[in-house]
C-alpha cells in the first residue's frame, strides 16, 4: 500500500489575511486570477468546483469544503475530473493563514530602541506598535537632547536593513511616524495597589502623541514641534500651523529634509 504523500508549503503574501481569504473562496476573485469558471459553497460538504483552470476548458478541478473558517482556515478535498492518478477528492488541501504580526514587531522594536539608545535616549514604554522615549536634559540647556533626538530618528540604517530583509520574503516595508516634541512629564509607576504599570505623564505626553498622528495626513516620516525646533540649529522645514485633537493652542509643526 502506497504512503501518502504529505507536501507543506509557507509562502509570505503582502496583504491582509481577508484578502487572502477572499480570493481562495470568492468565485469572482477566483476566477480573476486563474480564469474560466468557479463555484464555491464555502461550508463544511460545500462543493469546490473550478472549471477552464489556466485557460483549458476541458480541466476541471472538483472537491468539497471539510472546515472553513474565516479568514484564518480552509480544509477541502481536491482532485481533477478524468484523472486516475489525482481524482476528485482523492487530495486534501489544508490552509493556514497566519499573520506576522509579532515577529515584525519585536524586529521593529529592536531596530527604533537600538537607535534611540545609540543616542543616549530611553524607552519608557512599548505601546501597541508604538514607542514612548526621552532624552534627557541634562546641564541646563536642551540643545543636546533635541539634537540627539533628531539624530536618532535620522538613523535609518536598522530600518532600511530590516526593510531590505522583508522585500526578499516578499512582504512590504515598515513605515513608521514619529513625533518629536521638549517638554516636562512625569514618569513612574502608576496604577492600583495589586496592578502597577511603568508610564510617563502629562501635558508634553499627550502633545506629541497628538502630533504623531499628523504623520500619516502630512506623509512625513518625522514631525518637530516648535518647541523643539526652536532649541536646535539642526535644518528643518516648516510645515505650518496646525490644530492638534484635544490640545488647546494649534502647533507649529516641522519635518526634517528629505536627504
Amino acid at each position: 500500500m502506497n504512503e501518502p504523500l504529505v507536501v507543506r508549503r509557507e509562502t509570505h503574501i503582502a496583504a491582509p489575511p481577508a484578502t487572502v481569504f477572499a480570493f481562495l473562496t470568492d468565485p469572482e476573485k477566483i476566477v480573476s486570477w486563474m480564469g474560466g469558471e468557479a463555484t464555491t459553497e464555502t461550508h463544511p460538504g460545500g462543493l469546490y468546483l473550478l472549471k477552464g483552470v489556466g485557460g483549458d476548458r476541458a480541466r476541471v478541478a472538483r472537491g468539497a469544503f471539510r472546515e472553513v473558517v474565516p479568514v484564518h482556515r480552509l480544509v477541502y478535498t481536491f482532485g481533477w475530473e478524468g484523472s486516475q492518478e489525482v481524482p476528485p477528492g482523492s487530495s486534501l488541501v489544508e490552509i493556514d493563514l497566519i499573520v506576522v504580526v509579532i515577529s515584525a514587531l519585536d524586529a521593529w522594536f529592536d531596530r527604533i530602541a537600538g537607535a534611540i539608545h545609540a543616542f543616549g535616549g530611553e524607552v519608557l514604554k512599548f505601546i501597541g506598535d508604538g514607542v514612548l522615549a526621552i532624552f534627557p536634559v541634562v546641564g541646563g540647556t536642551p540643545r543636546g537632547a533635541c539634537d540627539a533626538a533628531l539624530r536618532a530618528v535620522s538613523a535609518r540604517v536598522g530600518m532600511a536593513h530590516l526593510d531590505e530583509q522583508r522585500l526578499r520574503q516578499g512582504l512590504p516595508a515598515l513605515p513608521f511616524g514619529a513625533a518629536l516634541h521638549l517638554g516636562e512629564i512625569l514618569w513612574g509607576n502608576i496604577g492600583a495597589a495589586d496592578r502597577l504599570d511603568f508610564t510617563a505623564i502629562g501635558p508634553a505626553v499627550n502633545l506629541v502623541s497628538r502630533l504623531e498622528g499628523l504623520c500619516k495626513p502630512l506623509r512625513k516620516t518625522v514631525l518637530v514641534s516648535g518647541a523643539l525646533a526652536a532649541e536646535t540649529q539642526t535644518p528643518l522645514i516648516a510645515l505650518g500651523t496646525h490644530a492638534l485633537r484635544g490640545i488647546t493652542s494649534p502647533c507649529v509643526v516641522f519635518t526634517l529634509p528629505e536627504n
